[in-house]
């Protein structure tokens, strides 16, 4: 089997809607959910997973338990955006640096891989460069 890599996925929203997904995880993170979405990846080939974060500390309860489905998996824990702007559905929101550079310390304090810093919209695909 041909293996893949998933480099911008969110194992909180479930590919259909995205209330539902948060809804999903209201109570913390779904443990037999989120094992039902890595058995997918793992049956659809993907080795490595490079999720794009969540408000909801469900892409770190993945990263504890994806090894057991053969799954590399690191997340930035949550995204970061100023507030007002687009990111505010996989992360949270600053307004002065200092409120920044607490969420850089609360990302690291939740072991984040990487950091995820928002800066644009959603990437159109009916025009070149439209970005919401």
């Amino acid at each position: 089997m041909k293996t893949y890599c998933e480099c911008h996925g969110h194992i909180f929203m479930n590919g259909a809607d995205y209330r539902e997904g948060m809804a999903a995880h209201k109570n913390g993170p779904d443990l037999s959910l989120i094992r039902t979405h890595l058995a997918a990846c793992r049956n659809s080939g993907i080795a490595y997973f490079r999720d794009g974060g969540d408000p909801l500390g469900v892409s770190l309860a993945a990263r504890e338990i994806a090894a057991e489905y053969g799954i590399r998996y690191v997340t930035p824990a949550f995204a970061i955006h100023r507030k007002g702007r687009y990111g505010g559905i996989v992360g949270f929101g600053y307004e002065s640096l200092s409120e920044y550079r607490q969420l850089l310390d609360r990302a690291r304090r939740d072991g984040a891989d990487f950091i995820k810093l928002m800066f644009s919209g959603i990437l159109g695909f009916s025009q070149y460069g439209e970005i919401s």
